[in-house]
């Protein structure tokens, strides 16, 4: 892959992520930091 055909690449991906609402940062954010502690608190009781 070329920097040429990366570069549009990572472009298609930022105009992806900017399409995204508030709401939806908001739940991926939650789900993130759902996922995080439940990880966390498998660990801490195996």
């Amino acid at each position: 892959m070329d920097t040429a055909e990366a570069y549009a690449k990572m472009q298609e991906a930022n105009e992806i992520i900017q399409d995204f609402s508030i709401g939806q940062y908001a739940l991926y954010l939650l789900l993130f930091l759902l996922e995080t502690a439940l990880v966390f608190w498998w660990s801490l009781n195996m």
